[in-house]
C-alpha cells in the first residue's frame, strides 16, 4: 500500500501539468499538426518539456519532481490521459472534470471563461507568428491572457495573473507530421487503481483493539509506542484530535476509522498528526461508514487531546432540501455518503437574504454524483451568502457539513 500511496501523490503532481495543458488548449477547435519545446516558468522555477500537436489531439511530455509524465488530451472526446513511466501506469480523467479544475493551485482557461469575460487586446509577433492576444477578466482583474497563433491555431502564450505568476510558452516550434504513435499507451503498461477505492484491511494489531479503553472527549492522555484507544462516532460531531509534549526523538501517531475489525483504508493512508508542525486532524466520518475511531501510537510518546466538534448532519432522500446558516468567512467543510444502490445526486446554491444569489457558475460545478453505493465524496467550499441550501435529486445520502477555523484546535 505504500506503492498506491506514493503513486497517488505522484499522480497529484502530474494533474497540475495537466492543467497548465487544458489552459494551453482551451478554446480550440482545430490546430495544425506541429511539436515544440514547451517552457513552464513560476517564480525562479522552471520546467521543461515537448508538446506534439496532431488535429483535435496533442501530447505533452515533461519531467516533473524527478518523474517523467506524458499527458495526452483528445479535445474532441473530452479525454484526458497522464502516463508515469516509472510506474508504467497511466490514468484516464476527463478535460474538465472537477478534480482538475477546482482543486488544483489554477483553473483552465476554459472554465475561467464561465467566470469572468474574453477581452481582445490587440495582435502581437511571437517567434515570427502572428499572434491574437486575449485577456480574461474576472471581476475586474486580469486572470488570464493568451497568445493565439492564427496560423497555427492554437496559443503559444499563456500567462496567468494574480499571486500565482505563471507562464507557459511553446519555444522552438517545428511544423511537420506527427507520428500517431506519439498518442498510445506504452506497452505493459496497466490503468492505475485509485487507493480510495481499496478496501482497507486488518491490521496485524487489530487484535488488541477490543482491550483498547473507550473513551469520550474531550479527553488529555499520555501514550507511548502501541498505545492504543478508542472513540465511538456520534451523529453531528466530528473530531479533533492534537499532540503535544512529542519525545525529542519524533513519534508518530494516526487516527484510523475502523468499521467492525476492518479499517476503513489502510492504515499508512491516514495522516501522522505528531508532527510538530501539525495543528490538528479532524475526522469527518460518520456512522453510515465507520464504527469507530481509532488512535494508536505507532512511534514515540505523546499528550494527547481530543475534543469534539459540532457539526450539522442529516440523512436526506430525493426531494428533501437542507438549508444550512452560514456564519462568518470561514471554508465549509462538506461531506455526502451514498447510501443507495443507485446513483445518488444533489445540488448546492447559495442564498442571501431568502433569495438565491447570482451564480454563473455551469450546474455541473454544483452538483454532487455519488454513482456507487458508499460512494463518499468531501470538500470544503467558500462561505457565500447567509445561507447554503442542498437538495437532494435522486437517490439517499447522509451529509454532514460546518463551519471550522482550520488554524485553531
Amino acid at each position: 500500500m505504500k506503492r498506491y500511496k506514493s503513486v497517488f501523490l505522484k499522480w497529484f503532481c502530474l494533474l497540475t501539468v495537466c492543467i497548465l495543458v487544458l489552459i494551453i488548449m482551451a478554446g480550440n477547435v482545430l490546430a495544425a499538426d506541429f511539436t515544440g519545446k514547451v517552457q513552464i516558468k513560476q517564480g525562479n522555477e522552471i520546467s521543461k518539456g515537448t508538446i506534439f500537436v496532431l488535429g483535435p489531439k496533442y501530447c505533452l511530455e515533461l519531467v516533473q519532481y524527478g518523474e517523467k509524465g506524458r499527458i495526452i488530451v483528445d479535445t474532441e472526446k473530452n479525454a484526458t490521459t497522464i502516463i508515469v513511466f516509472s510506474e508504467k501506469e497511466y490514468m484516464n480523467i476527463s478535460s474538465d472534470d472537477m478534480i482538475s479544475l477546482m482543486n488544483n493551485p489554477f483553473q483552465s482557461y476554459q472554465y475561467s471563461l464561465t467566470l469572468g469575460e474574453e477581452e481582445f487586446m490587440g495582435s502581437e509577433t511571437l517567434q515570427g507568428y502572428e499572434c491574437e492576444v486575449y485577456q480574461i477578466v474576472i471581476a475586474d482583474t486580469p486572470a488570464l491572457t493568451k497568445w493565439q497563433a492564427k496560423d497555427l491555431g492554437f496559443p503559444i502564450k499563456i500567462a496567468q495573473h494574480g499571486q500565482q505568476k505563471r507562464t507557459i510558452e511553446i519555444l522552438d516550434i517545428e511544423e511537420k507530421p506527427i507520428d500517431p504513435q506519439v498518442f498510445a499507451i506504452p506497452e505493459g503498461f496497466s490503468k492505475w487503481v485509485d487507493p480510495e477505492s481499496l478496501p482497507g484491511k486488518t491490521p496485524e494489531w487489530a487484535d488488541d483493539i477490543a482491550d483498547a479503553p473507550l473513551l469520550t472527549p474531550p479527553f488529555e492522555e499520555n501514550m507511548g509506542a502501541g498505545d492504543i484507544i478508542r472513540i465511538k462516532i456520534e451523529p453531528g460531531k466530528s473530531l479533533a484530535v492534537k499532540a503535544e509534549g512529542i519525545s525529542e526523538s519524533g513519534a508518530v501517531a494516526r487516527v484510523i476509522p475502523f468499521k467492525g475489525t476492518i479499517s476503513v483504508k489502510d492504515e499508512l493512508r491516514f495522516n501522522n498528526f505528531a508532527k510538530k508542525e501539525v495543528i490538528c486532524v479532524r475526522n469527518h466520518e460518520m456512522s453510515s461508514e465507520a464504527d469507530e475511531l481509532v488512535i494508536r501510537v505507532y512511534e514515540g510518546n505523546v499528550t494527547l487531546l481530543a475534543k469534539w466538534m459540532g457539526m450539522f448532519e442529516k440523512e436526506a432522500s430525493a426531494g428533501e432540501e437542507i438549508r444550512y446558516p452560514i456564519s462568518g468567512k470561514e471554508y465549509i467543510t462538506t461531506r455526502f455518503i451514498n447510501l443507495t444502490e443507485e446513483t445518488a445526486e444533489a445540488a448546492f446554491a447559495y442564498y442571501q437574504n431568502g433569495k438565491p444569489m447570482e451564480d454563473d457558475t455551469p450546474a455541473k460545478y454544483k452538483t454532487i454524483t455519488l454513482k456507487n453505493p458508499w460512494n463518499v465524496n468531501s470538500a470544503t467550499r467558500e462561505a457565500k451568502g447567509d445561507e447554503l441550501v442542498i437538495k437532494v435529486n435522486t437517490g439517499k445520502m447522509q451529509i454532514k457539513l460546518g463551519q471550522f477555523d482550520p488554524f485553531e484546535f
